[in-house]
């Protein structure tokens, strides 16, 4: 296994993973070890949603970037380029091009993502004790936090039944016609065709 290289370690006096997080932890911030736990299961629980939501556009937009013959290559290109294109977009340009389509779902957990966006925002801008969360700061009240995580939770499982019954069920369904019509369909069109094949 390489060595790991101290270069930057060595200029604030450091040498172990240990001593370089808790030195770069007391000079980043003030804030106290309770307090960089909060804010990293609220900021975790953000990237959780950011990226179920990411996860249906590309694939409700993957079946538009067709793979034609002998074109694989170019295939497998497309399809990067349009992950990254998502990748690339802020958490509420998807949330917004995805609004119509989860408030048609009509599911009440929706309701609650742009609240925890902003919260988020607040977080990763401004003084922690002007964070809030419906009218709760998850600092102070700890029943805030547990709400947070409990609706967050409800987001991510509501995204995953809207995943599954709008995208991956109509294409489960298409499968199954086509593996229906290939396996009875054709065969019974071909035995008609040998039947009216002259001997």
């Amino acid at each position: 296994m390489k060595k790991e290289n101290n270069q930057y370690a060595n200029l604030i006096n450091c040498e172990t993973p240990e001593e370089v997080l808790q030195s770069v932890k007391q000079w980043y911030s003030n804030i106290s070890e309770k307090e960089h736990i909060i804010r990293s299961i609220i900021i975790d629980l953000h990237v959780n949603i950011e990226f179920q939501m990411k996860y249906i556009l590309y694939e409700h937009m993957i079946s538009l970037v067709a793979e034609f013959g002998g074109q694989k290559e170019k295939y497998i290109k497309q399809k990067k380029a349009l992950e990254n294109k998502i990748n690339k977009m802020s958490f509420m340009n998807v949330y917004n091009l995805l609004k119509p389509c989860l408030d048609a779902y009509n599911v009440s957990e929706f309701s609650d993502i742009p609240e925890i966006n902003k919260t988020r925002n607040k977080l990763a801008h401004g003084d922690l004790k002007n964070i809030s969360y419906k009218d709760r700061n998850p600092f102070t009240s700890h029943d805030c936090l547990a709400q947070i995580f409990f609706d967050s939770w409800a987001i991510r499982k509501m995204l995953r039944k809207f995943y599954g019954r709008m995208i991956e069920d109509p294409r489960l369904r298409v499968k199954s016609f086509a593996e229906y019509y290939y396996e009875h369909e054709l065969l019974e069109l071909n035995e008609k065709k040998e039947k009216k094949r002259p001997l």
